[in-house]
């Protein structure tokens, strides 16, 4: 089996680029999967920093969910809503786009989340 090819990275911000990031045999930096990991769980830290626990915050929202749409629905449901919005998010934008990047991202942590309240 022949190993993978990794993509380019084009039109990165500077701040978006970690020290784990490599230089491909032309020269240009290719995507890491463990920076895209790292740069999640900095991000889940930080706004676990300013809202706080996310298990908390979902089943709170999933009890607001039930009532405003008069069904059952749990903390995880309500996080998965938010992981298909991002995929839908991912399959519509251009592969070399801060969006792409930020909906992987939140896909990421919003996965992880999934795995805290369920």
């Amino acid at each position: 089996m022949s190993k993978p090819q990794h993509i380019v990275r084009r039109n990165v911000p500077k701040d978006h680029i970690t020290s784990h990031n490599t230089t491909g045999s032309n020269g240009p930096e290719v995507r890491l999967a463990q920076d895209m990991l790292e740069d999640a769980l900095r991000v889940l830290k930080e706004r676990h920093e300013v809202y706080g626990p996310a298990h908390e915050h979902y089943y709170d929202l999933a009890k607001l969910q039930n009532a405003f749409y008069m069904v059952e629905r749990t903390p995880r449901d309500v996080v998965m809503q938010n992981v298909l919005e991002k995929l839908d998010r991912v399959r519509r934008t251009d592969c070399d786009s801060e969006t792409f990047r930020d909906s992987i991202l939140d896909a990421i942590n919003y996965l992880a989340i999934a795995w805290e309240v369920s």
